[in-house]
């Protein structure tokens, strides 16, 4: 499991993300989920996202930080 910062790149209202902004996730390597770790009401199902693969997550999220 690893904690970053990124920003969304994906369509506004994808679970409630938001294009360009910077949101603290949760990766969890075994299914590649994403999740938000702070309260966010616009998050649909607190932003959990599954990803079929590590490219169709780097296409949604870029400039990480730690």
């Amino acid at each position: 499991m690893v904690s970053v910062i990124a920003t969304f790149r994906g369509q506004d209202g994808s679970l409630g993300y938001r294009n360009g902004r910077e949101y603290h996730l949760i990766v969890k390597k075994n299914t590649i989920q994403v999740y938000n770790s702070e309260a966010h009401p616009e998050l649909v199902n607190g932003g959990k996202c599954p990803y079929g693969s590590v490219q169709a997550f780097l296409n949604n999220w870029y400039n990480f930080k730690s």
